[in-house]
């Protein structure tokens, strides 16, 4: 064995599991951008956009459930690593809507636990891993059918990590919180 190619072949495996340790984290602010039944959350690194996670109702109904969807899209060449996603759909005094989960679309789809917190009411998708879906925009859909008042005032939080693709690149921790209204 050639002992030069050996030695390059070992510096190189050895440095791979390093490449994760310096990646540079950015934590980035958003600004919100709303349009009828849309509210889109954009993140940007300078001039770059990042990130965007937009809300949408689709298909106004005239009267309840409303479909609500949730589409997070991201810049060529990062990867949505994880995604948490928690809408918090009425005030303690008020009876909680029913939120459901559509099937998600795409095959495979990653694993994802989805439930209810037992303080707060708020309905919760945990994806700690995104897998191939990552690589693309990412899409969510609920059914949300309010018990009462028919309008429904939606408090929406969604986390994700972002990384990108080069081998010392950058990692992005965003966050947000917007609210809106499901209306017929």
């Amino acid at each position: 064995m050639n002992r030069r190619r050996f030695l390059a072949a070992s510096a190189v495996a050895g440095a791979l599991p390093l490449a994760g340790c310096a990646a540079r984290e950015t934590t980035l602010q958003p600004d919100v951008e709303t349009e009828d039944d849309e509210t889109h959350v954009v993140y940007r690194d300078g001039d770059d956009r990042v990130a965007v996670v937009s809300y949408m109702q689709r298909g106004r109904a005239t009267r309840p459930p409303y479909d609500l969807w949730v589409t997070v899209s991201h810049a060529e060449g990062t990867t949505i690593d994880s995604l948490r996603l928690e809408l918090d759909t009425a005030p303690a005094e008020r009876p909680k809507p029913n939120v459901y989960l559509k099937t998600p679309d795409g095959h495979p789809y990653p694993s994802m636990h989805y439930h209810t917190d037992p303080d707060s009411g708020a309905a919760i998708v945990d994806v700690s891993d995104t897998e191939r879906q990552g690589s693309g925009s990412m899409s969510l859909e609920f059914l949300v059918a309010p018990r009462g008042e028919e309008v429904v005032t939606v408090g929406a939080t969604a986390s994700l990590s972002l990384s990108g693709r080069a081998v010392v690149g950058r990692v992005y921790e965003l966050s947000d919180r917007v609210e809106f209204e499901l209306t017929p």
